[in-house]
């Protein structure tokens, strides 16, 4: 089992969060591979393990260090981890198991949480990133890609089949640069080529910060109605059509359309959810915020006792332990 997967960790400028997820990946045996795109190399605290490669590549987009990394991976199946999240090593191994047994799927993930970056240190705030089964089980590719985004979970950190992310990712670096529409590639055409399944497992601990990368970044909405963004989005949509010619019974331009409407709708979910007024109760919590000594804590507590609820709901009792190991790298490394 351990010899199928590689993990990838993308590492750009967080220097310190790599000395973190070294630690939490010390007894991890699989291959691992550091792909570096920082201004300047890491300085390693101690020697690496004879399972770590470290890649450095400065100059090269989040997209091309992709692309060039799944050139290297000798492994039958791959995963992806940003830098300030952890994938969880029990999760891989069962994604791996399942991906094993099950040939019509191409990529397999798990339960995903995230954690409060300002919580760190303190009482550190865990949280549902998504809520319930998002597999995709369709024998219809395009059925599968509709479901894909109704509602959407993204597949860029899903335990993958090589094969078919290196088919994605081949030639994109020269296509892509925006940081969803990578995500996307990473999600739409593994979905075209097979099955995805979401285990019952801990897979996945995200970051949540006020000001972070996503939050950054213009996403599809203003993507596919800015002119700026023309030439690059047609570029992107002429990849994924080049890309999964071979995985569906769909010509060209019948998947073009399916694609298209696809990619439109949930941009318009995009632009409604913005539209979104806040709720009552949220308005409610910010007043009660301002209240001078005790506000803070008021609300700060009744979200805690929130969040502890939804996890309970939905993560195995035996994944706490795994929860606990995040907990003790972050508050031990917290900046």
């Amino acid at each position: 089992m351990k010899d199928l997967v590689t993990l990838v960790i993308i590492l750009h400028n967080r220097h310190s969060n790599l000395d973190r997820l070294l630690e939490f990946y010390d007894n991890f045996d699989s291959p691992v591979i550091v792909a570096d795109s920082s201004a300047e190399k890491h300085v390693f605290a101690k020697a690496m393990k004879a399972n770590i490669t470290y890649l450095y590549m400065p100059g090269v987009t989040y997209t091309q260090k992709i692309e060039m990394v799944l050139n290297k991976i000798p492994t039958q199946y791959v995963a992806l981890c940003a830098d300030d999240d952890f994938i969880i090593e029990q999760g891989i191994y069962c994604c791996v198991d399942f991906l094993n047994g099950n040939a019509e799927y191409v990529s397999a993930q798990g339960i995903i949480l995230k954690y409060y970056k300002n919580t760190i240190g303190r009482n550190l705030r865990f949280d549902m990133l998504y809520q319930g089964d998002y597999s995709l089980t369709s024998e219809n590719p395009a059925k599968r890609l509709a479901d894909l985004f109704a509602p959407y979970k993204s597949l860029l950190y899903a335990v993958h089949r090589l094969t078919v992310l290196k088919t994605a990712f081949s030639n994109a670096g020269a296509a892509v640069k925006n940081l969803y529409l990578n995500e996307y590639i990473a999600s739409i055409v593994p979905v075209l080529a097979g099955k995805h399944k979401d285990l019952n497992v801990l897979y996945q601990v995200r970051e949540y910060a006020e000001i972070s990368d996503d939050k950054m970044t213009d996403n599809l909405d203003t993507i596919a109605a800015k002119p700026g963004y023309k030439d690059e989005f047609t570029s992107f949509i002429n990849h994924i059509l080049d890309k999964a010619a071979g995985f569906t019974n769909m010509s060209r331009e019948q998947l073009k359309e399916v694609l298209i409407d696809t990619l439109n709708s949930y941009a318009d979910q995009i632009k409604s959810f913005r539209e979104i007024k806040i709720p009552f109760v949220k308005r409610a919590g910010r007043v009660i915020e301002k209240i001078p000594i005790v506000g803070k804590s008021l609300i700060g507590n009744r979200r805690y006792s929130q969040s502890k609820l939804s996890v309970k709901k939905y993560l195995p009792a035996g994944d706490y332990r795994e929860l606990e190991k995040v907990a003790d790298v972050l508050n031990k490394h917290r900046a």
